[in-house]
């Protein structure tokens, strides 16, 4: 069964609408025998914007029938798939968004230290960072073997972390491959967690890096 784009709009009184000569009166509640159609076009490359374009039904409901299904894609998917579609707008959109945000947040000084309002005068209360030794190990030793600089802007005397390009959640067995990190600023490994998630891919980090993503700071 096929359907067709939406006939006519949403009724802005009833929430009404018609698909393929059928009224649909309620758009936050789909019917089974458009949840496959919806499911299918979806893992074909359609986001969820585009279906409740093309079928009318709430951004919402085919958001929660996607997560339902365990077919929801996560942040680093969606940009993903939207830069290799040339939909290149809405993340860069945000990543721009998110750079104006970043600035104001680092331009104002009262966000540091004991300025801020969640500072901590007991500095006993802080609790500390917990890294297995092994892991302590090996970040130290990869960060000497780097000589303390950032691979990406070739910066030394900054805060630098260890990113793992395949990720721990998704490769396992590359925690500790030294060939599967990379040495950058702190700054950027957050700018770039800040816009894909936690959860990411290789895919994700591909990109951020192609289109250098992180020339701010450098």
């Amino acid at each position: 069964m096929t359907v067709n784009h939406l006939v006519s709009g949403p009724n802005p009184d009833c929430g009404a609408f018609k698909i393929k000569g059928e009224i649909m009166k309620d758009k936050s509640t789909i019917p089974d025998k458009f949840k496959l159609l919806i499911i299918n076009e979806y893992k074909n490359g359609l986001s969820s914007r585009d279906l409740e374009d093309k079928y009318g039904f709430s951004y919402g409901s085919i958001k929660n029938l996607l997560k339902k299904r365990g077919v929801l894609r996560n942040r680093s998917e969606a940009a993903s798939l939207s830069f290799k579609n040339g939909k290149k707008v809405g993340v860069i959109n945000n990543l721009i968004l998110m750079n104006k945000t970043s600035n104001r947040y680092l331009s104002n000084k009262s966000n540091f230290g004991n300025k801020n309002g969640s500072w901590l005068k007991d500095r006993t209360k802080v609790r500390k960072w917990s890294l297995s030794s092994k892991r302590k190990f090996f970040i130290k030793t990869i960060l000497e073997e780097r000589n303390y600089t950032c691979e990406l802007t070739d910066k030394t005397n900054v805060d630098l972390c260890v990113h793992h390009i395949c990720p721990i959640w998704s490769h396992p067995e590359l925690k500790y491959g030294p060939k599967n990190v990379i040495v950058v600023q702190k700054i950027i490994h957050k700018h770039f967690h800040q816009f894909f998630g936690s959860k990411t891919t290789v895919e994700a980090w591909n990109l951020y890096t192609k289109d250098k993503y992180y020339e701010r700071f450098v």
